[in-house]
């Protein structure tokens, strides 16, 4: 399955419940998510930052975010900092 924006069009209750069943919807599947939401990414066995056609990092999201100097880290920062108090 290749997934290019899912949740884009999706209010957040929608997303919620997408999000909810996420391993039950991709059993036994591959699948390749491209997308700019990292919440998003959170969910995957592994992810690939990508900048201009290049990999720049690739790990879980675990291993990512504590990359502190990485492109990863940076996005995540920017996005999260709306969600924290």
């Amino acid at each position: 399955m290749v997934l290019d924006e899912p949740t884009a069009a999706l209010d957040t209750y929608a997303e919620y419940e997408i999000y909810k069943n996420f391993s039950e919807i991709t059993e036994s599947k591959t699948l390749i998510s491209i997308s700019h939401r990292l919440s998003s990414c959170r969910m995957c066995d592994r992810i690939l930052v990508l900048d201009e056609g290049e990999v720049l990092q690739e790990g879980t999201h675990e291993e990512l975010v504590k990359d502190l100097d990485g492109k990863y880290y940076a996005l995540w920062s920017a996005q999260a900092q709306y969600y924290s108090n």
